[in-house]
């Protein structure tokens, strides 16, 4: 994708965020002036301009990753909380990945530039053979929400399950030894019934999918 020289530039961004070529124009503009290049490719928080390589931020990226995730909150309540906490060189993203490149995502989660992802829909459970390990929640529960790098290896976390509890609680309801219908047989759904269950509820579970419940 490119345009001839002293013509408007053209950026070709293939990262996994556009904000890789929004950042590019502001920096291309003040190296080259009025020269515009035939080919700027952006990616992984570089401009390449033939050999030449310059970095033009330094974020910790944190991502999520789904498919779709034009729905999602996620980025919009992750940014607010790091900004809260003072952490103004992170950054967390929607990583919209197809269920055939899910484990090109997680070689590029493995890199210096990502310290860990979310996992939702519909890669809760397809993902864990692309990971090191799992913790003994996420192992039991079956799925995976939560991707943390620690020693040079990726774990799988479980969060649903807690916070599922958690959010009964502040809304003060309290489920112990009551009926208890769960709709779906997913990763979400997993971690539902794995809350559900040491509270004495008597779980009833409706999927599409009898041989997933």
């Amino acid at each position: 994708i490119y345009k001839t020289l002293n013509s408007e530039p053209a950026v070709f961004g293939p990262g996994w965020s556009g904000k890789d070529s929004h950042a590019a124009m502001a920096f291309f503009k003040k190296i080259f002036g009025g020269q515009h290049p035939s080919l700027l490719v952006v990616t992984a928080g570089k401009i390449c301009f033939g050999l030449l390589e310059f970095e033009i931020w330094n974020f910790m990226k944190l991502a999520l990753l789904g498919y779709p995730l034009a729905h999602s909150l996620s980025p919009a309540m992750h940014n607010a909380a790091l900004a809260q906490m003072g952490l103004n060189d992170w950054q967390y993203d929607a990583m919209p990945v197809a269920p055939d490149l899910l484990h090109k995502a997680v070689e590029w989660i493995r890199g210096d530039g990502c310290a860990g992802a979310n996992v939702t829909v519909p890669h809760k459970e397809t993902i864990i053979p692309f990971l090191d390990g799992l913790t003994p929640v996420a192992e039991a529960i079956g799925a995976v929400n939560t991707l943390v790098k620690r020693d040079g290896k990726l774990i799988g976390h479980n969060t649903d399950a807690a916070g599922f509890l958690a959010d009964l609680y502040t809304h003060d309801l309290h489920i112990s030894g009551k009926a208890v219908l769960v709709l779906g047989a997913g990763g979400s759904a997993r971690a539902v019934v794995a809350a559900l269950a040491p509270q004495g509820c008597e779980i009833r579970l409706a999927a599409r999918r009898r041989e997933q419940a």
